[in-house]
């Protein structure tokens, strides 16, 4: 029995090695796990139509959320000090009626996919799953959805960062202060000067 034991306990231990050198990375000391804010705008002003938001990461699998109108929402990940890329980001589209028949018959929305009978599809850019510590509230990620000739078609609206406004240039506080400084002085200088062409 002990010479069996042996050698389970040094599987056990390499099982165990294997998975923490190749399961989820630690997340980083400067980054925090994220919450990704997003909004499907567009999706209320078609009713006849359910959609669905399917995510994957790494080592977990799939995940699903119903978008139910054009409100803001929150995707959360299991807290934990390990966190995986997201691979994929999927918005589907199905006729009302037949994802609620699906629906009713298998809740967790695993028959949903790419080889739906009749499913719309559009790929989207995959988030991250990490943010900087020094970012207090994570960044909003809008969509457009619409469908148009039989075709579902999301856009990001966001700005990207080289697109927002140039901030123009104005003068402090402390600046004005400074420079309302150095005009006293130089008119003092002035000043003195002049009273002494005068005397001599």
């Amino acid at each position: 029995m002990h010479r069996l034991l042996a050698p389970l306990s040094l599987l056990s231990m390499f099982s165990m090695t294997v998975f923490a050198n190749f399961g989820p990375p630690y997340i980083p000391k400067d980054q925090k796990l994220a919450e990704p804010r997003l909004q499907f705008t567009g999706i209320a002003d078609q009713a006849e139509y359910a959609f669905v938001l399917r995510y994957g990461i790494t080592y977990l699998g799939p995940k699903y959320i119903e978008v139910k109108d054009d409100k803001e929402f929150k995707m959360t990940f299991q807290k934990t000090d390990r966190i995986s890329e997201m691979n994929s980001l999927t918005l589907f589209a199905l006729k009302r009626k037949d994802f609620e028949k699906r629906q009713k018959d298998d809740p967790s929305l695993k028959w949903l996919s790419e080889k739906t009978e009749g499913v719309l599809v559009a790929e989207l850019k995959p988030l991250n799953t990490t943010i900087p510590n020094t970012l207090k509230e994570n960044p909003l990620n809008r969509y457009q959805a619409t469908i148009k000739e039989g075709k579902l078609k999301v856009e990001q609206t966001e700005p990207k960062p080289s697109e927002e406004p140039k901030k123009s240039l104005s003068l402090q506080p402390i600046g004005v202060g400074v420079l309302s400084c150095i005009s006293l002085a130089w008119f003092g200088v002035w000043f003195w000067r002049r009273n002494s062409t005068h005397k001599s």
